[in-house]
């Protein structure tokens, strides 16, 4: 009986630990939070936590009790075959009605047929084999979990040993890491949002100016959460705030040990202060008083204080196929776990098949219930985004150069009148307005000082934007006229948006992705360093080289830490034969005597063309010919000397005789440089300089005669191509201070690059844009040859705001800067596009799940519920509320550290994208009390005309005359309209719009 308990009790015990270890993986312990999945998953809390703690024990009694019946039928069959054996072996009147007779049990069949006999009436299920099916289960998972992730962690564990497997198709040489099979997500601070629930009291964490870094932005100081002492918390109702600060330490803050004694400090140590000092302000407010609940050890505000620190301090990944890899590595586990090869030759074979049988089956419950999960977050992520904004910033000479003096003279009062523009003007080129007559003179007057002031539509409303757009592309399209487009967005979610419209049409990318020093900002899975890093960047190449052109090629800034694993990578994406070379660029000259091994002066920067017998590489310009000059007034021009011998052999063997009689051969080891008759040529032409004595000749090289421009070389100097110390002196021209980032790269650099890789009008794009060097570059370098190139730039950072787009209207006012002051307005001028796209948060955010279930589908928990139920929400396009589409609103996490905030989308430009449309013309109009904003452009050499208005009270006959109106002026092939129309032939975008965000 004391056996029966303890078993029991094991068995209990293990059920609790397979129990406790799904909720870790549902992540129960997050069921207080409210934003991001965890929102999502917590509206279908009750119906998993009844899924783990009793359908899936219940599930696992049922399919034991199977395996009993399966052993018994197993049995049953054994025993009816010895019944034959023993009818044939003795006689058939051995049996009495069903029973063997005495006088036969105690014979050799007899007493087998007993033996099976009694074994059929004591069957069942022994507590051994539930609880190593428990086991089994709990190994399985807890195997491959790590912190909310599914890692590869395939491992033979055969008679102790413990070696990784990894899954290899016979290539030669395999690039393999832990989370190939992964996006990787993480790629910014979650600042936005962080909130939790606690007894009715809503508690959200937000930032006061929170130093955010990203993508190529380096420090070279660590940053810490810290509570903001001057403004801690607020309460709002039922909402309390807290606010922190995202900074790096003081000196004070250090030498006074505000954080510990620790001489290395980290964020756990700055934890320990916050929640004290917190709980000091905090006690006395009854409203937060349950925050001092304890669960699991640790305090509601306390656990939550740690998960928020180190939520924004990691990353995480999503699977792209979590049910194949789990099924895959469960087959796995079986045949090496469960099932060894040995076991062929024991008797208990079929037991251990029943075994694996079961635990397969529940497994199989589990895999689909997390794959449904891991699914619908990959659908999320793979979501092409929408686009939330679009804007355009233009200089004035370019409005009138576009828009003609009369169109310029129309607006230039409106613009002067404008407080956001002026103000705007004031700040970035420090020209103060006085009075605004004074200003509206000198702008009419084309005043050259003023004619590179940009403006930005962003603070006009929108008729002022599209009254702009239709008269500067009256006679030009705009998308040819437009010098660049600038994207505040994750990289992976640009890239997958603009896949359509930009495949390949960019001729040179250049990125500077993070350097994963392992203490810079990019964030990775504890030992997952250089795992994480590869699938960040592996996923975002494969996307861009669909953009690179067949001529094209890409550049990628990289140090030690990576260089290698990079190359191999790019040689997996790109092919190992469309390798170009690595440059070495010379980034720091001074050196550093406190390194512990060497100090690094230089970093990496690897090209690949798309394919390389398309591959045309530019010879640079001959920037200095001083070492050419024409003394003698030689009418071929300037010229130098070379010798008359050289180091490769030729196949010549002849006397140089000199006109004083002295003869020459080769010296030891030299060759003659040209065939006999060639230099006898030289010598009629007068191209021999014969010197003195026995001196060697020289021969004349003519400026004229020679290649147009130079080979470059693989080493880039910082005379060439600048350095650290010149990047860090443009932006101290340029702002008046230094600090504003770490590390930045040199325009200079980026320019060589350009200028060796493209020419007039084409395409050049950088994903990690950082501060806008690539742009600065590009402008600078079409300034110098004339060029018209175009740059797109993506960043997510708020350096979107608060650098790149300040930079890039300051280049196009000047090139030359001294204190964040203009020394001359010699810019180009510009018109460029930027938008703000939906992230990943913003979508997770507008989710939102439909009351009804589908009850005749028995799966629909397992494997329906999140993709069925979800399907209206404004992420996946809720075509429900597009009646009017150019005001359909999602919630957006807008700023950091504030609250979500509802805008209407623009979806014409998401449109746009979605079906790779080259913009020509962009309407808006007013007909019979109805907006209509009409896109006119090229998509496949087909003329298409796409039209959006609101459905609301439509009168089709009206409305077809307006269409039809536009359809002959700008002679279009393809039509689309949202919505109904009575026009023949058209294209509905909704359901094209729809099909399209996952194509």
């Amino acid at each position: 009986m004391a056996r029966v308990t303890k078993n029991r009790e094991v068995n209990d015990e293990m059920k609790t630990k397979l129990v406790n270890l799904l909720k870790n993986i549902f992540q129960f312990e997050d069921r207080d939070l409210d934003f991001g999945i965890y929102r999502i998953m917590n509206q279908k809390r009750d119906d998993i936590r009844n899924f783990i703690e009793k359908e899936l024990i219940e599930k696992i009694a049922e399919q034991l009790e199977l395996v009993g019946e399966e052993q018994k039928k197993e049995i049953t069959k054994e025993l009816e075959e010895l019944k034959t054996k023993v009818i044939e072996a003795y006689t058939k009147e051995a049996f009495e009605n069903g029973e063997l007779k005495d006088e036969f049990a105690e014979l050799p069949l007899g007493k087998k047929y007993t033996e099976v006999l009694k074994q059929l009436e004591s069957i069942k299920i022994s507590k051994d084999l539930e609880r190593e099916i428990y086991n089994h289960i709990y190994s399985f998972f807890s195997r491959y979990y790590d912190k909310g992730d599914f890692l590869s962690q395939r491992r033979y564990t055969h008679k102790g040993n413990e070696r990784y497997a990894i899954p290899y198709d016979g290539e030669e040489v395999l690039l393999h890491w832990a989370n190939k099979d992964q996006y990787y997500i993480k790629s910014t601070l979650n600042f936005q949002k962080y909130s939790f629930k606690s007894n009715g009291l809503n508690v959200i964490f937000r930032i006061v100016n929170a130093e955010e870094e990203k993508a190529n932005i380096k420090s070279d100081q660590n940053r810490y959460f810290v509570v903001h002492v001057k403004k801690l918390y607020e309460f709002e109702g039922n909402t309390l705030n807290i606010y922190f600060e995202y900074r790096p330490l003081t000196d004070p803050e250090k030498n006074k040990r505000k954080f510990g004694k620790k001489t290395q400090i980290d964020q756990r140590d700055i934890d320990e202060y916050n929640y004290g000092f917190l709980k000091s302000k905090l006690d006395n407010e009854q409203k937060a008083k349950d925050l001092y609940k304890l669960e699991n050890g640790k305090t509601i505000l306390e656990k939550n204080l740690y998960k928020y620190t180190t939520s924004n301090k990691a990353d995480y990944f999503i699977h792209r196929d979590l049910e194949g890899f789990l099924r895959r590595e469960l087959d796995f586990y079986l045949k090496n776990e469960v099932l060894k090869l040995e076991d062929l030759e024991t008797n208990d074979m079929q037991k251990k098949l029943l075994k694996a049988k079961v635990i397969r089956s529940i497994s199989d419950k589990i895999i689909n219930f997390l794959s449904q999960i891991e699914n619908f977050q990959k659908k999320i992520w793979e979501k092409k985004k929408f686009v939330i904004t679009t804007d355009y910033v233009i200089t004035l000479d370019k409005i009138i150069e576009y828009g003609g003096k009369n169109f310029y003279n129309e607006i230039i009062k409106e613009i002067i009148e404008n407080i956001e523009q002026i103000k705007e003007w004031k700040d970035l080129f420090s020209i103060e307005v006085k009075d605004n007559e004074s200003l509206s003179a000198k702008l009419k007057d084309k005043n050259k000082q003023y004619l590179k002031l940009p403006i930005d539509t962003k603070h006009f409303d929108e008729e002022f934007k599209f009254i702009l757009l239709e008269s500067v592309t009256k006679d030009k399209s705009l998308d040819a006229v437009i010098d660049g487009v600038l994207i505040k967005s994750e990289n992976y979610h640009a890239l997958n948006l603009l896949s359509r419209k930009y495949d390949e049409q960019v001729m040179c990318i250049y990125i500077d992705p993070p350097y994963n020093t392992g203490s810079d900002e990019f964030l990775f899975k504890d030992n997952y360093q250089h795992s994480s890093w590869v699938s960040m960047i592996s996923d975002r190449l494969k996307l861009a080289r669909n953009l690179l052109s067949k001529e094209g090629s890409i550049f990628i800034n990289c140090d030690d830490n990576e260089v290698g694993r990079l190359t191999l990578l790019m040689d997996s994406i790109f092919d190992e034969e469309n390798f170009i070379t690595t440059i070495i660029w010379e980034k720091v000259h001074t050196r550093k005597n406190s390194a512990k091994y060497f100090s690094v002066s230089h970093d990496y920067i690897p090209c690949f063309a798309k394919e390389k017998p398309k591959w045309k590489r530019i010879l640079l310009p001959r920037e200095d010919t001083s070492a050419y000059s024409n003394p003698d007034n030689d009418p071929k021009g300037p010229w130098k000397v070379d010798p008359v011998y050289a180091n490769n052999p030729y196949d010549v063997d002849y006397e140089i005789v000199k006109p004083n009689g002295v003869r020459l051969n080769p010296p030891e080891g030299k060759y003659w440089r040209f065939s006999k008759e060639t230099f006898e040529k030289k010598v009629k032409q007068g191209e021999v300089i014969w010197g003195k004595g026995d001196s060697y000749p020289l021969v004349k090289r003519y400026l004229s005669e020679v290649q147009p421009g130079l080979v470059p070389i693989t080493l880039f100097d910082r005379k060439f191509a600048g350095d650290n110390s010149y990047a860090a002196r443009e932006f101290r021209d340029m702002f008046g201070r230094v600090g504003l980032i770490s590390y930045p790269k040199p325009s200079k650099l980026v320019e060589r690059l350009a200028q060796i890789t493209t020419n007039n009008n084409d395409v050049i794009l950088d994903f990690f844009a950082g501060s806008g060097t690539t742009a600065h570059a590009v402008m600078k370098l079409n300034k110098n040859d004339k060029g018209n190139r175009k740059f797109i730039l993506v960043e997510m950072a708020e350096y979107f705001d608060t650098l790149m787009m300040p930079r890039i209207k300051k280049v196009g006012y000047s090139f030359d800067w001294k204190d964040g002051k203009p020394i001359a307005t010699n810019g180009l001028g510009m018109f460029c596009k930027y938008h703000h796209f939906e992230q990943y948060e913003d979508a997770l955010e507008n989710v939102e799940f439909e009351q009804r279930k589908i009850e005749e589908f028995s799966d629909y928990f397992m494997k329906y519920m999140l993709d069925f139920g979800t399907r209206g929400s404004n992420t996946f396009l809720n075509i429900g509320k597009m009646e009017d589409p150019l005001n359909y609103k999602l919630k957006i996490l807008e700023t950091v550290g504030k609250p979500t905030k509802t805008v209407t989308i623009d979806l014409a430009e998401t449109f746009n994208y979605l079906i790779g449309l080259k913009v020509s013309k962009i309407r808006m109009i007013k007909k019979d009390g109805r907006k209509y904003v009409i896109v006119i452009g090229i998509v496949d050499g087909e003329n298409t005309l796409v039209v959006w208005r609101s459905l609301k009270n439509l009168d089709f006959k009206k409305d077809k005359e307006t269409i039809e109106k536009f359809k002959d002026e700008f002679e279009t092939d393809e039509v689309y309209i949202n919505g109904d129309a009575a026009v023949k032939g058209f294209h509905q975008i909704e359901n094209t719009l729809k099909s399209l965000l996952w194509d």
